[in-house]
């Protein structure tokens, strides 16, 4: 399955609800200027008017109480989320023991404060960083589930959530979504965390078996508190975050989260080298966060609503931008040529700006006496000569900034690609594995070099490099190949051997540029090796190099006999020599 194109379609419809929602709070999104409490009577709210809002215009007063039964849902449901801008909403109040209907029209709100749109950059923010891991990765296990949790928790659940349609029913149906996907999403966190150092011990599986059953009870308990809401059953002046009103609610959603951050922080003492360092920089993207949802829900209703808005927003924000930073630093984005095309396009501006400009000059200087449509003419040339020239003249200002700011990354290619051109004519096999393991060192700055002609035919690297012969990326595969990209060594359509590459010190990953390099070395191996095996006679490429070992074997087994013989003649010689002395002074 492909997932790149579903993946980015996700992305795209988190952004598409992302920009519906903020078109709604600036255009429709309207404010009652209304609040409640609940009062001893079960189902009885005392109300509080904000002066100069639509409610205290329309003649509720601060203390009249409302029946929330005698509600539509509908009406309950608006008073919960807030009304269409010039939406009425029949409101049935009791005032010194006596009933009577105030109809109120909705204002236009305020409009989203700082913190709105802090959220709303954010969630546009975290779908971006989403495309760009899906583009990059997306045949990774564990960069699909990072995906899938970051979208579920911060874009697409929060997308449907809020709604704001002509039709409540249908708002209500979105916060139904948004609590069917945003709960069971932070399983997705614990299934990553058991995408590293594997084997998953037990107890580790067993956190994440704790998570799935922990977060599976809380959103089927936040969707009955959603209908509560809906029936009438919970106030519809709750809290903007339903689930902090029930303690039920928030009791098994703290403890799926609980078991997620240990879940991490269990992968995190468990892995080790690159792969470690992988997971440090996503947790310090996605524990902060996952850390203050966890002390939201302890804290319930006795956290200010400001409190919970302002921290969150900034977390919103805080955690695509530390992403970001992750992304870059792991090279998945190469920042380097974003730099590259910047430069580049900002010298060919610069010298073609500037040379028409010069020639302008001299041609208004010159032809200062000449007729309108001289001028109009020769401008029209030096235009057009400057326009062809423009080919010309990026070319050579690629070249300049390339050698300029990119030197040792075009030399470590350009190495790579040399050995790659010399490889054909290297005759024999031992020299030709020996060196390109010596080049592959020196320019990659790979952990890890390793060049494996003997392999499981089964495995499941081995069998998706026969299949698909392109670089792989061996993270999340159950494989016996011990590195992290695996390039196949082929000729006529075989698989001979594999490249594996171990993650770089540096911790980057491996640019576009540099993977091409690496496996256009990794096609010339295999080429050289099939043609030593078709001119040695043998049937396979393990054949040949084993043959070679043997001989090798043979040869040094032979050289050691040989000396040997000689150490043995040496000292029959000697032992004659110290007879035949002894023989000549005895006494007689």
């Amino acid at each position: 399955m492909t997932w790149r194109p579903w993946l980015l379609a996700l992305c795209a419809l988190g952004i598409a609800l992302i920009v519906v929602n903020a078109v709604i709070d600036l255009t429709v999104s309207g404010s009652l200027g209304l609040s409640g409490t609940p009062t001893a009577v079960a189902f009885v709210d005392r109300l509080a008017v904000r002066p100069g809002g639509a409610a205290a215009e329309s003649g509720i007063r601060t203390g009249d109480l409302l029946d929330r039964r005698r509600l539509s849902p509908a009406a309950r449901f608006r008073l919960y989320y807030g009304a269409r801008v010039g939406e009425p909403l029949a409101l049935p109040v009791v005032r010194d023991g006596a009933e009577r209907t105030v109809t109120v029209v909705t204002h236009r709100s305020a409009g989203e404060d700082w913190t709105g749109w802090l959220f709303y950059v954010g969630e546009v923010w975290i779908a971006l960083c989403c495309a760009l891991i899906a583009w990059r990765r997306s045949e990774s296990a564990e960069a699909r589930l990072l995906i899938f949790y970051l979208l579920g928790v911060f874009v697409v659940s929060q997308g449907f959530g809020d709604l704001n349609t002509p039709w409540p029913v249908v708002d209500h149906i979105g916060l139904l979504v948004k609590g069917l996907i945003f709960v069971p999403s932070f399983v997705f966190l614990a299934l990553y965390a058991a995408c590293y150092a594997t084997p998953v011990s037990g107890a580790r599986r067993a956190l994440v078996a704790l998570a799935i059953a922990l977060t599976a009870i809380a959103a089927a308990r936040g969707l009955v508190v959603r209908f509560e809401l809906w029936n009438g059953s919970m106030s519809p002046f709750a809290p903007s975050l339903l689930v902090r009103a029930d303690p039920l609610a928030r009791l098994f959603e703290g403890g799926g989260i609980l078991a997620v951050m240990l879940s991490l922080l269990a992968a995190l003492a468990a892995s080790r080298g690159a792969e470690r360092a992988r997971l440090l920089w996503a947790l310090a993207a996605v524990l902060p966060p996952l850390i203050w949802i966890f002390i939201v829900l302890g804290a319930g209703e006795r956290l200010p609503i400001a409190v919970f808005a302002t921290i969150s927003a900034l977390w919103w924000f805080a955690m695509p931008a530390i992403l970001s930073y992750s992304l870059l630093n792991r090279r998945l984005f190469d920042i380097g040529f974003v730099f590259n095309r910047a430069a580049v396009f900002t010298g060919v501006s610069v010298i073609l700006l500037g040379a028409f400009v010069l020639v302008e000059w001299l041609l208004t200087d010159w032809l200062g006496t000449a007729g309108h449509a001289t001028n109009v003419l020769l401008s029209g040339a030096v235009a057009l000569a400057l326009g062809l020239s423009i080919r010309f003249v990026h070319g050579r200002v690629d070249r300049v900034v390339d050698r300029v700011f990119f030197r040792k990354r075009h030399e470590d290619e350009d190495a790579i690609r040399t050995f790659t051109r010399e490889a054909p004519y290297i005759t024999d096999p031992d020299i030709l594995v020996r060196r390109a393991t010596e080049t592959l060192n020196r320019h990659t700055n790979a952990t890890s070099v390793d060049i494996v002609l003997r392999y499981d035919e089964n495995d499941p690297a081995i069998l998706r490099l026969r299949a698909n012969p392109h670089a792989l990326d061996l993270h999340g595969l159950e494989t016996s190949l011990h590195g992290e990209v695996a390039f196949p060594m082929t000729a006529r359509g075989q698989l001979l051997g594999v490249v594996v590459l171990g993650a770089r010190r540096s911790g980057e990953t491996y640019a576009p540029d540099e993977t091409s390099a690496i496996s256009e070395l990794a096609a010339s191996l295999g080429a050289a090796l099939d043609v030593f095996a078709t001119r040695n006679g043998k049937g396979t490429v393990e054949d040949l190099v084993v043959a070679s070992i043997e001989a090798l074997r043979e040869e040094l087994v032979s050289a050691v006999t040989a000396l040997g013989l000689e150490i043995v003649a040496a000292n029959e010689g000697l032992r004659d020599e110290i007879v035949l002395r002894s023989g000549s002074v005895a006494p007689t």
